[in-house]
This record gives C-alpha cells, sequence and structure tokens, in this order.
C-alpha cells in the first residue's frame, strides 16, 4: 500500500509515533535528520518525495554518502534513521518489506580514526553565515559550542554567575555525571560574549529574569530542539555537509584543542570525559589529514 503524505507530513507522522513509543527527544532529533537527508536525496533525484522504500534506492543512497565522504558516525546514525522509518511503515502498512540490512552498517575500525566530521574552514563558514544573518544571539551560541566543547545540555543550563569573563573561565556546575569542572575561554570568545551581554541579551523580555546565559523569546532557556534547529538550519545556508550539530561542534573543539597543544588529560577534563579512552579517539588522525601529509612527502 502506498501513501500520499508529503515530506513534511511523513516526517510529522514519524515524529509524533516515536514520541508515542517514548523515544527520548535526542534520539527523535537524530532520526528525522536521518530520514530528512534520505528524503533531500530521493527529492534531489527523482523530484518528489518517496512513497516508500526500496531496497534498490537504499542501497543507491548509502554508496552515495560513502563519494560524499560522510563519516562513519553519521552513515551509521542516517541508517538507524531509515530502519526505524522501515519498521514505521511496515507497522501502518505503506510497505511489506524490511528493505534495510545488519550488512548495510559500516563496521568502521574502532580507534581508527577521529569522529570530527567538520573542518576549520566550514565551521568558520557556517559561523559567518550566522553572522551576516544578523542573528548575534545564535551567532554567540554557535561560537560558544564551537570553543567550548560543552555539551547543549550543559550550554542551556549555563547561567549568569557561572560566566567569569575576566579571568576567561566558566564552571560548568552539574556536568555529565553530577560533575563540577571549569572551562577556560578564549580572547576571542570573551569578545563575543561581552557583546552579547551588552547589546543583545538585555532586548530579550525574559532577560531580566531569566538566570541563564542563553534566552529564549518565549521562556527563561533556549531548548534542545530549539538548537538542533537552528544548527541545521545555518548548516545549510552555509552548504555545510552533513549539517553541524551540538555534538559534532563539541567533536570540532576537542580536536581543534590537541592541534592547538592540549595534552590529553588537558583536554579529557576541559570537555568533562570521564574515561581518557573517549578523548584519546580525537588523537587519531582523519583519512583526508594522512592524505594530505603524504603529499608533502
Amino acid at each position: 500500500m502506498r501513501h500520499n503524505e508529503s515530506g513534511r507530513e511523513a516526517l510529522d507522522d514519524f515524529r509524533r509515533w516515536m514520541e508515542i513509543s517514548g523515544y527520548s527527544s535526542n534520539t527523535i532529533e537524530s532520526y528525522i535528520r536521518g530520514v530528512r537527508s534520505y528524503f533531500d536525496w530521493f527529492c534531489g533525484k527523482y523530484g518528489r518525495d518517496p512513497r516508500e522504500l526500496f531496497r534498490e534506492n537504499i542501497v543507491d543512497y548509502l554508496q552515495d554518502l560513502k563519494r560524499r565522504e560522510v563519516g562513519h558516525v553519521t552513515y551509521n546514525s542516517y541508517l538507524a534513521a531509515l530502519q526505524r522509518l522501515n519498521a514505521f511503515w511496515i507497522e501502518r502498512g505503506i510497505q511489506a518489506d524490511i528493505v534495510i540490512l545488519k550488512r548495510d552498517r559500516w563496521k568502521a575500525q574502532a580507534g581508527n580514526e577521529s569522529p570530527t566530521q567538520h573542518t576549520t574552514e566550514e565551521v568558520e563558514r557556517f559561523l559567518q553565515v550566522i553572522l551576516e544573518s544578523g542573528n548575534r544571539r545564535d551567532y554567540t551560541l554557535a561560537f560558544f559550542l564551537a570553543y567550548t566543547g560543552l555539551r547543549v545540555s550543559e550550554a542551556i543550563h549555563l547561567q549568569m554567575k557561572d560566566v567569569n569573563l575576566p579571568a576567561r573561565q566558566l564552571v560548568v556546575q552539574f556536568g555529565k555525571g553530577q560533575k563540577r569542572r571549569e572551562v577556560p575561554m578564549s580572547t576571542r570568545l570573551v569578545q563575543v560574549i561581552r557583546s552579547y551581554l551588552k547589546d543583545i541579551r538585555p532586548k530579550y523580555r525574559t532577560a531580566e529574569r531569566s538566570p541563564y546565559l542563553f534566552v529564549s523569546p518565549r521562556g527563561q532557556q533556549l531548548s534542545r530542539k530549539t538548537i538542533y534547529g537552528l544548527l541545521v538550519k545555518y548548516s545549510r545556508q552555509a552548504g555545510v555537509n552533513p549539517e553541524i550539530t551540538p555534538h559534532s561542534l563539541r567533536h570540532f573543539f576537542c580536536t581543534r584543542a590537541l592541534e592547538a597543544g592540549y595534552t590529553i588529560e588537558e583536554v579529557r577534563q576541559i570537555a568533562g570525559h570521564a574515561n581518557v579512552n573517549t578523548t584519546l579517539i580525537y588523537a587519531h588522525p582523519s583519512r583526508k589529514s594522512m592524505l594530505e601529509k603524504i603529499d608533502r612527502l
């Protein structure tokens, strides 16, 4: 049985099904992002949204992801999203066949490559697009995530009292595992935050009563969903693919910190990794960087 929903309607229906099924908000946003990537690819190739999933299309799409050198983490995330959509459409009677197989998963060797997906040039282009959009709050938020490495949950709960601009330091009071840690800030980041606090934040009607650094016009703090949506929007405007997410900016920060001369232990402490092995994966060079270096020999 085929359905006549538009891509947006299909995504909304899929989202409602996951919400009813008890999926976490992070998982829902990840799956929606993955399915949207497939819909965009399909529409670009065939001029319309998919009405069901065919094995032949999935194989073609996965090969295209690899041709575009999408990292294995993103690849497997998009694949998992399509598996959920496949299950959902079977449950709804839209299709009968399972078209995504276990062997489709990209089994990258653990520890073989840094999970960082975006170059400095891509992140700076992304930030420039936000700056030119005129939305200085969004610019400050994205810049902050890229150059502190905070988790999105830590950023949205960061309070004004936890940011010490003269000392160029912020304090994460309740990081993962309820652990407190101190995070240094660059001079450039301090300047961006200071400008935001002076000229932008006071314009929000919720600013006076909100203790949080990043405020929303509708509430005291931003939501995860809002931040994910903003980053995806600006990524598309900047032509950055795969799209930038709060977590990919965290990956970016950890890699850049090591490249800048921080030790493994220093990055572990700043990022709040419980296990040093998590930090060590950022020390592995990417395939692209190794190819660039071999050409210099």
